[in-house]
């Protein structure tokens, strides 16, 4: 029904949020085609991007059929992509971007995958989508980190949490601080779909958590 398919790209859009991939998978594969239920164009876009860019991650990190499998399903959800860029809908030129460079990681082509992450930056950025920018820095900083390439990852990453910062999300902020010591668990409760409370060595604490409402998260992603 519409109510859950709503709730399910809050879901992903938070899980996507905070890496989780494994998690931003399954949910998708469960949740099925939410798209038949979604009245927004806009919703619908979104969903399809985070549902290819979750599809991506997963066949990076899987082999043999299940690889295949997973890059089957992000190449169908990237073919409606290009098709919108096609019809005219520069909102999604990014978006694009964002793919094509993880599809190249996962094909192993570095300079497409370098060329097409700057591109993904700099086209965010342009169109006014911050937050996108932002996570397109975070995903090319984990590009270069598995380079073994500790300049660029800094860089990125020291980007990533500047468009954090401008976008106005403390929380995701604190988080990738933290997650630079490698002591960060991230937790989405399915009882309380609309929270994330981040973790510091698995501990609730003043200091290292916040809440972030998924639908806050949304309503400011969706702003533009």
């Amino acid at each position: 029904n519409n109510l859950s398919a709503y709730v399910s790209v809050m879901k992903l859009e938070v899980l996507v949020f905070f890496q989780q991939w494994k998690e931003a998978v399954d949910l998708v594969q469960k949740a099925g085609n939410v798209q038949l239920f979604l009245s927004s164009t806009f919703v619908v876009v979104r969903y399809t991007f985070l549902e290819a860019l979750a599809y991506l991650k997963a066949a990076q990190s899987s082999s043999g059929w299940k690889k295949r499998q997973m890059k089957k399903c992000a190449h169908k959800a990237m073919q409606l992509i290009r098709g919108w860029a096609k019809n005219g809908n520069v909102n999604v030129v990014h978006y694009l971007h964002i793919l094509d460079a993880e599809l190249a990681v996962l094909q192993g082509k570095n300079k497409k995958a370098k060329k097409s992450f700057n591109a993904a930056i700099a086209t965010s950025r342009r169109h006014g989508f911050l937050q996108d920018s932002a996570l397109a820095h975070e995903l090319a900083s984990a590009y270069f980190k598995a380079q073994g390439d500790d300049y660029w990852r800094n860089y990125h990453i020291e980007c990533s949490r500047a468009c954090y910062q401008e976008w106005g999300c403390v929380g995701k902020v604190e988080q990738l601080f933290i997650s630079e010591s490698g002591t960060t668990k991230v937790e989405v409760t399915d009882d309380k779909a609309d929270e994330v409370t981040i973790l510091s060595d698995g501990k609730r604490s003043a200091g290292t958590s916040a809440l972030i409402s998924s639908r806050d998260l949304l309503l400011e992603g969706y702003r533009t």
